[in-house]
């Protein structure tokens, strides 16, 4: 979605939640913050901020995206 940074031990990008000019989302091992606009969590998080989607069909996109099998 952006060019995404590594800065140390997480990365920097520009934040998709808000018109962001300069990068102020920070990724990190397991969650995401941006100091802008204060959004905040872990991927499902994200994926749901971004997509608008619900957990189930968040958790089986990211299932098929990385071929993870579900029961």
């Amino acid at each position: 979605y952006s060019q995404v940074k590594a800065t140390g031990h997480h990365f920097l990008t520009l934040c998709i939640f808000h018109d962001d000019h300069s990068p102020s989302l920070y990724l990190y091992k397991d969650h995401f913050h941006c100091y802008s606009c204060q959004a905040h969590g872990n991927v499902i998080d994200y994926e749901a901020k971004r997509t608008g989607d619900k957990f189930v069909e968040i958790v089986e996109n990211l299932a098929s995206l990385y071929q993870v099998p579900l029961e």
